[in-house]
């Protein structure tokens, strides 16, 4: 099924801000490497930006005008879910961080202090740089959980 592109005007059923010959181009750019389309993956990094928060009056339609920073932010989102898929949602147990403290009789230390299922996250940092004017919590800098639980399906 074809992407239908968001393009700022609230577009019915957009599953994208960005096209695939933007995700091809930009991947080529960006890493030097040729991907072929992924229409999957575009989508999930898509609804994988439905759970951040942004800033308001930003999303998703950001004043009329996709800013090429969150189609670039989308795009990077896309290519992590195209070389992992599920990355961007992974199934966790949420439990405490802990680091092996010693061998002689396996003793572990708590490192962490959040054991929620937001903490085990990966976070595609060059694309929350992409992101980090539109947003009020940026995953890659901030500690407190700023996602709101959307669903990737």
């Amino acid at each position: 099924m074809a992407l239908i592109i968001e393009n700022g005007t609230g577009v019915d059923g957009a599953d994208s801000y960005a096209t695939i010959a933007e995700y091809i181009a930009f991947v080529q750019d960006y890493f030097g490497t040729t991907v072929a389309a992924d229409d999957p993956a575009i989508r999930r990094g898509f609804y994988y930006m439905q759970g951040l928060i942004w800033k308001s009056g930003t999303y998703p339609l950001f004043g009329g005008v996709i800013p090429v920073a969150v189609k670039r932010a989308q795009i990077l989102f896309a290519r992590a879910e195209q070389q992992s898929a599920g990355v961007l949602s992974p199934q966790v147990t949420s439990g405490s961080q802990k680091v092996l403290t010693g061998v002689d009789s396996l003793k572990w230390q708590i490192i962490g202090d959040d054991p929620s299922v937001e903490a085990a996250r990966p976070i595609v940092t060059s694309a929350f740089d992409f992101l980090r004017p539109y947003l009020d919590y940026d995953p890659a800098r901030d500690r407190s959980i700023g996602f709101t639980g959307a669903t990737i399906v």
